[in-house]
């Protein structure tokens, strides 16, 4: 932990394992992380009280959990997970209880969920049963969702993030073969491509 401006440095963890991925919980207690301790090379979730460095494991499983992001109200941990043929979408409570899968099967690997400015809704890139990578709108909980890209720019839609009105989500594609920044309103409505290049 540092100052914006990298000053006064303070170290939050003390042991010789590889982490990463590091989330602020948004009352701003905790610091959540992916964290793999090499004994069977796989990756899980753990986090740390800022205040007193004590960290904590909040999952245990065989396949890979990562990407750790917090609910807005801090009360609940979603993170990415290799379990059930695939990649997910979790949910857990801050002390590792209460796993929930939100979202399956097949999301984008590697992409925290984006949360809408009122704090209602999350966008996230998802191809289910075999469709293409699309972008979708869920309530909080993930009980209900919209699909805001509907497959027709032909290739994969991915990384969405919010306006800060609500009222757009950029997002890349790859329709022409390389990834290009995208903008679309929240109901799917008023696509408008931002830039082109061969890179």
């Amino acid at each position: 932990l540092m100052n914006a401006d990298g000053s006064q440095q303070t170290r939050l963890t003390n042991d010789p394992n590889t982490k990463g991925e590091p989330s602020w919980s948004p009352d701003g207690r905790y610091i959540a992380f992916t964290y793999n301790n090499f004994d069977n090379y796989n990756w899980d979730v753990y986090s740390v009280k800022v205040k007193t460095h004590q960290m904590a494991r909040l999952t245990d499983d065989q396949e890979a959990d990562t990407t750790p992001s917090w609910s807005p109200d801090s009360a609940f941990i979603y993170f990415m997970s290799e379990r059930d043929r695939g990649r997910s979408l979790y949910r857990m409570k801050l002390d590792g209880t209460q796993e929930t899968r939100v979202i399956w099967p097949w999301i984008e690997s590697m992409a925290a969920i984006t949360w809408s400015p009122d704090k209602l809704h999350f966008a996230q890139a998802w191809s289910p049963n075999d469709k293409r990578q699309s972008i979708y709108i869920f309530n909080s909980d993930g009980t209900q969702y919209s699909e805001i890209t509907d497959g027709t720019y032909l290739d994969e839609d991915s990384s969405p993030n919010w306006s800060t009105d609500g009222q757009f989500i950029a997002f890349s594609s790859n329709v022409d073969g390389n990834d290009e920044i995208y903008v679309v309103k929240h109901d799917g409505t008023g696509l408008v491509r931002l830039t082109n290049n061969d890179a």
